[in-house]
């Protein structure tokens, strides 16, 4: 390493013409240091992203952060299940049926669905979702926030709703819900899930608020109007 390290002065001291003032090594043969960027210059960097050095990179989500989204991810994935593989069947105490997520792995729905035809309320009691290693993806509708995730464990649905102008439903996952995958908010850097452990959220929707409440891993966490 010495050698190679000597060698390296000797081809830049004879590129700068034998001058052996050391300031001229350091700026360049040109002998100026105003031709390298400057690490302190300030950038007019964007909303979601601050300043390192001479780039604007992307802000990183904070743990609360990444659990709102979390609550949230897996909200839209419960409710894209019972849509895509419920709604619109018979209801009744048998439900039961087992489909493959949108990557790998699978998801078995089994329960107890009701519908109270006079007040329009469809009612859940419980119905419980099985995940093994079932690949999910959501995407908000104005494509700030989005999760792709991996699911294993089991969640339980408790609740009724009449959308789109009542909905109160309640969700909790057994001790074990491993969570893997990506979670990308609003112009921060994509953050990565790596982590198993109980969640427990509920939803509740008028005509004029959405809301989430609920503890990812012991943390609470919370969501208004997504």
């Amino acid at each position: 390493m010495a050698l190679g390290y000597a060698g390296a002065l000797m081809r830049r001291w004879f590129e700068c013409m034998g001058l052996l003032i050391a300031v001229s090594l350091l700026a360049g043969c040109g002998g100026s240091s105003n031709d390298q960027p400057n690490p302190n210059q300030p950038l007019s960097c964007s909303a979601g992203t601050h300043q390192e050095g001479n780039a604007c990179v992307p802000n990183t989500l904070t743990q609360a952060q990444t659990d709102n989204d979390m609550i949230w991810a897996l909200d839209n994935i419960l409710v894209n299940f019972y849509n895509q593989n419920l709604a619109g069947r018979p209801t009744g105490p048998n439900q039961n049926v087992t489909v493959n997520c949108q990557g790998t792995g699978n998801v078995n729905i089994s329960g107890t669905t009701s519908y109270d035809a006079s007040h329009g309320i469809t009612s859940a009691s419980p119905l419980v979702y099985t995940m093994t290693n079932c690949q999910a993806s959501v995407v908000s509708s104005d494509g700030s926030l989005s999760a792709a995730l991996t699911l294993t464990g089991v969640m339980n649905e408790n609740g009724s709703w009449n959308a789109p102008s009542y909905a109160s439903v309640a969700y909790q996952a057994n001790a074990n819900l491993g969570m893997t995958g990506t979670i990308t908010s609003r112009g921060f850097a994509p953050a990565t899930i790596s982590q198993s452990c109980s969640v427990g959220f509920s939803s509740s929707i008028s005509s004029t608020s959405n809301t989430l409440v609920g503890t990812v891993c012991g943390r609470p966490a919370s969501v208004t109007g997504q």
